[in-house]
This record gives C-alpha cells, sequence and structure tokens, in this order.
C-alpha cells in the first residue's frame, strides 16, 4: 500500500476513485492490509467505507496501521465515518491500528461484535509531554468480558513522558506483548515510574517484554528485577541497549534473583544484546557477580 500512496495523493488523480470502485467490488476478502499509506484522514476512510460494503461479514483480518496521517483537531478515533466502518465489520478476530485510532466508542463496537481475538496498537512519540487517556479501564474491561480469548500487543516508540505511557497503558487492559522504545532523552524518574506502572497491572497478563534502553538513565537495574518479580506470567524478556559490560552483569544478577526468589515464574528465555542468559545462578556467575560490585 505504501508505494501507491505517491499515486493517490496527487491533485486531481483518479487512482483513488480506481481504488474504491476495485474495494467495493470486492465480495469475499477475509484479509486486508492498508498499512503505511499515510493518506489523508478522508482518503483512508473513503477506502475503509468501501471496504465494508460487501465485505463487513467476510473480513476477519484488517490491518490499518498508519493508513491515515493525523490532522489537527480531528480525532480518528471519534469520526462518524470511521466508526461506521468499524460497526460493520463484524467478524474481525485480528485488528492493527494506531493509538490515534482508539476510544472507547471503538472498543465498545469491538465488544458488540465479540469476535476479537488479537489487536495490536502502536504508540508513538508525538505523545510526548501530554496525557493522552484515549481508553476507559470500564471499556477494556467490557471488551475482555466479551472477547474472552482476546490478546493485546502494544508497541510504544519515543514516549518519553511517564505520565503519557501510564494514560496510553490503561490499566485493565489484556496485555501480553509490551514493545517500548524510549526517547533518548527520557529521564530516570520516568523510566522508574513507567517500570512501576507496568508491574503493578498487567502482572497477569503480561508473557513478553521487549526494550530498547539507554541505560544512562537507568540508575537501578532493580526496576526490571520488579518486573519479573511481580510479572509472574513473564515468558520472555529481551532488553536492547547501549549498557556497558559492568551493567550487563549487574541486570543480569539482578534478574537471576528475581526469577529465584520467585519459584513459580515462566520466565524461560532472557536475551540481551542478543546474547541469551542463563538464568541459573552458577558459582563463575557468583564470582563475576561479586568482582563486579567490588570494582564499583
Amino acid at each position: 500500500m505504501q508505494r501507491l500512496t505517491p499515486h493517490l495523493l496527487r491533485s486531481g488523480c483518479d487512482f483513488l476513485h480506481a481504488l474504491v470502485n476495485l474495494l467495493e467490488g470486492q465480495t469475499m476478502l477475509k484479509s486486508l492490509d492498508l498499512s503505511n499509506a499515510g493518506l489523508t484522514v478522508d482518503q483512508g476512510l473513503r477506502l475503509l467505507l468501501a471496504v465494508c460494503k460487501n465485505c463487513g461479514e467476510t473480513l476477519h483480518s484488517l490491518k490499518i496501521f498508519k493508513l491515515m496521517t493525523p490532522e489537527l483537531g480531528l480525532d480518528i478515533g471519534t469520526d462518524a465515518r470511521y466508526l461506521m466502518a468499524l460497526s460493520q465489520f463484524v467478524n474481525v478476530s485480528v485488528l492493527r491500528v494506531n493509538h490515534t485510532y482508539m476510544s472507547d466508542d471503538v472498543l465498545f463496537l469491538l465488544s458488540a461484535h465479540g469476535k476479537l481475538k488479537d489487536l495490536a496498537i502502536h504508540a508513538e512519540y508525538y505523545y510526548y509531554g501530554r496525557a493522552d487517556s484515549r481508553t476507559s479501564e470500564e471499556a477494556w474491561q467490557l471488551l475482555t468480558l466479551k472477547c474472552p480469548d482476546l490478546e493485546v500487543t502494544f508497541v510504544i516508540k519515543g514516549v518519553s513522558h511517564d505520565q503519557s505511557l501510564c494514560d496510553i497503558l490503561t490499566p485493565s487492559i489484556p496485555l501480553c506483548m509490551l514493545l517500548w522504545f524510549p526517547a533518548n532523552y527520557t529521564t530516570s524518574f520516568n523510566t522508574k515510574n513507567c517500570f512501576q506502572h507496568i508491574a503493578s497491572h498487567f502482572q497477569k497478563s503480561l508473557r513478553d517484554l521487549v526494550l530498547f534502553l539507554d541505560f544512562s538513565f537507568l540508575n537501578d537495574e532493580e526496576d526490571i528485577a520488579n518486573v519479573i518479580a511481580k510479572c509472574t506470567c513473564l515468558n520472555t524478556l529481551i532488553i536492547d541497549s547501549k549498557m556497558k559490560v559492568q551493567q550487563q552483569i549487574r541486570v543480569e544478577r539482578a534478574i537471576r534473583k528475581a526469577v529465584g526468589q520467585q519459584p513459580d515464574h515462566r520466565l524461560q528465555t532472557v536475551i540481551i544484546n542478543n546474547e541469551v542468559i542463563n538464568l541459573e545462578e552458577t558459582w563463575l556467575t557468583s564470582l563475576i557477580g561479586w568482582l563486579v560490585v567490588l570494582v564499583n
């Protein structure tokens, strides 16, 4: 879809009209990926409305991440045309969207359909410095009740303000996977608050955690250990960072300690900077850990 964008954006171009006609003519579409088109809101909604005309009941997978570029003063998540389109996709079980496309209205529609199983939401850097709670706990609770098999993935990039991240990750989300790319200027205070929020609200759902961190802003590797200790369903932890060797050893030691204190923990895989970490404490890991403590 991204390759078609220059043609769609041309002034007076009939390409969009032709694509709309093509989509309107479909009757058995089961999967549709319009990701990364970067269209205007009007253009993107025209495509969605064209699809739902005859494929509202047949479509099972809908991916519209970055289909539309947000416009100042226009809230896509509450736009009547957008809600109308979503209301027609009654059998969608897989959905990929931007966080700006979300709202309580969207969650209520998805709850009414009761078919959603796999929801991925992308939130990006423009949330810096402002809280944006687009969805409520009550709406997520209803969606989880109506869609008991729902698993949610969040990809959060460049969000630096702790309050913004906490508002994006609304408590009651059945969050199974989180990929977090903090901005380079994230402070240790903000990072600590974010880890505390994750550990406090997603203890029983979070299975996979992927972190892209600048450890110069982490004063305490115990932040990660706290997540491990509380999120007992965590199965995989992947960390990509610029930490020094001494820092990595301290992080590994904190992780092993947290796992050792939680006998019913499910953590199986820890990868730090593409290196698989042994979770069992050995005489060698203990010796290295104590040497690091003595040196520092």
